[in-house]
């Protein structure tokens, strides 16, 4: 759940807190079963008169991850004081990400973000201007446009008797948008976690050694953070590759599956010594692991071709990218097996931004149908399709076609 709004609580009715602090607000759906009001006595507070075991109101970094423990508790708590963090945005910022990841199995954490001070309780209540209350303990919470100040994070453990281990992340943009160099290498689609692993080949073929950059984002272009085997939860990895070296990247297939791109930046400009290819692999429970190879893009190409293929039980899915500092408009013609001309569409994508899709449920004539996808645009693009066989059990990449 990703909230991007700001909402504060006053003082109102036990059963309208019961409802708020229990339900999916979205849905009023009970979310947990409660036993009497909810209250400073069922919701407890841990604060300044606990023993630390963090620094009060420590401070984060832009983008580095911070691990903490919650102790277990009788009842649900909410931590504050020696337990809360914060993160000062300075004047400008495009966009605050808070994301909580937690270690601990089958446990409820939720996330609280306040401008100015600490997260509390009022009534049984918990006052903040931004929140994620879903029912694990894996929360998100962006303020896109957030305005300059210090920014308070708060945790409340709705599980009972169980010390729960998780880290915090806070991420600042600043500035409208990432300028990437023109020889990057764009990964459209850079997958982990409800089974999938993406495995990131990069190899130099010149005769000079090359550093790189990689840096790791969202769909709406944030900077995403992302479990790297060997070198932690980071959204940026930077290195350098010896001439013939190979550096070799992958994320976990455990998880939530997140979505989102990547991109390779060389640390010469407009050198080529850099190439790499992508493996995605999808591990199902009962079956065996399903791959596919993917080239990369590049800031360059303004017109790609993809071939579809959604007859007889199989799907194509899309993903595109664009890694360019501005907004891009991309052209869409849609043609049958045949060649002939189905439709045309306009897709508008952010700058830095990705979007995904099954063909077939955004261009619904190419349902049960076979063809290509013309895509144009005035600015360069870079994009990646998969073709799934009947009942998704395996796949393949379908590489875009110049």
């Amino acid at each position: 759940m990703i909230v991007d709004f700001r909402y504060t609580l006053g003082k109102r009715t036990a059963a309208v807190v019961l409802f708020h602090l229990l339900c999916n607000p979205a849905t009023g759906q009970k979310l947990r079963p409660v036993d009497g009001e909810v209250s400073r006595q069922s919701v407890g507070k841990a604060g300044p008169s606990d023993p630390s075991i963090i620094s009060p109101a420590t401070a984060l970094s832009s983008g580095t991850q911070a691990t903490f423990t919650l102790p277990a508790r009788a009842n649900p708590t909410l931590f504050t004081g020696d337990y809360s963090y914060t993160i000062s945005v300075p004047a400008g910022t495009t966009q605050l990400k808070v994301d909580l990841t937690t270690a601990t199995p089958n446990v409820d954490v939720d996330l609280y973000v306040r401008l100015g001070q600490d997260i509390e309780l009022s009534n049984g209540m918990v006052v903040a201007d931004y929140r994620s209350e879903g029912d694990t303990a894996n929360e998100s919470i962006t303020v896109n446009s957030p305005a300059a100040g210090t920014y308070y994070i708060g945790f409340l453990l709705w599980t009972t008797n169980t010390a729960v281990t998780s880290t915090v992340t806070a991420t600042i943009t600043t500035g409208s948008t990432s300028n990437l160099a023109g020889n990057t290498l764009v990964v459209p689609q850079f997958i982990n976690g409800g089974g999938w692993t993406t495995v990131l080949f990069l190899t130099n073929t010149s005769s000079s050694s090359e550093n790189y950059t990689i840096r790791f984002f969202d769909n709406t272009g944030a900077p995403r953070q992302v479990a790297i085997q060997g070198s932690g939860t980071i959204n940026t990895l930077t290195g350098s590759v010896s001439p013939g070296q190979i550096a070799v990247f992958q994320t976990s297939d455990a998880g939530t599956l997140a979505l989102g791109w990547a991109a390779v930046i060389p640390g010469t400009a407009n050198a080529t010594r850099l190439n790499m290819f992508t493996v995605f692999r999808f591990h199902g429970s009962g079956a065996a692991d399903s791959e596919a190879i993917v080239t990369p893009g590049n800031m360059n190409d303004r017109s790609l071709v993809f071939v579809y293929d959604n007859a007889s039980g199989f799907s194509s899915g899309v993903a595109l990218v664009n890694p360019n500092s501005a907004a891009i408009s991309l052209a869409i013609t849609i043609r049958g097996q045949n060649g002939g001309t189905l439709g045309s569409d306009t897709i508008n994508l952010a700058a830095n931004s990705q979007t995904s899709f099954f063909t077939a449920d955004r261009f619904p004539a190419t349902a049960n149908n076979r063809g290509s996808i013309v895509i144009s645009s005035n600015s360069g693009f870079a994009a990646v399709g998969l073709r799934f066989s009947p009942g998704f059990a395996t796949f393949t990449s379908f590489p875009p076609l110049k």
